[in-house]
């Protein structure tokens, strides 16, 4: 798997997209975190083979601040560094 060095734009306010690309197509996992480890959103979806795009939006997120996210697939593991600011 390959993950574009940062979700696009960063830091954002009202949305963001999370670029990836995976060599099959399967399961993909996207968890985010806040600054204490506590889970503030998850997204779990079949995607196909090649680039594909996840788009966050803040109105669905519970934290603000630094965010981290962990973006999984079948052997392949990325976490990212994100700003969310009002």
């Amino acid at each position: 798997m390959c993950i574009r060095d940062r979700n696009e734009p960063n830091p954002w306010n009202e949305t963001t997209v999370i670029g990836f690309h995976i060599p099959q197509g399967g399961e993909v996992m996207l968890t985010l975190f806040d600054e204490t480890g506590r889970v503030v959103n998850h997204v779990e979806a079949d995607y196909p083979e090649g680039y594909n795009e996840i788009q966050l939006n803040a109105a669905d997120l519970q934290g603000r601040g630094v965010l981290y996210y962990r973006l999984e697939t079948i052997g392949h593991t990325a976490t990212k560094k994100m700003v969310l600011i009002d």
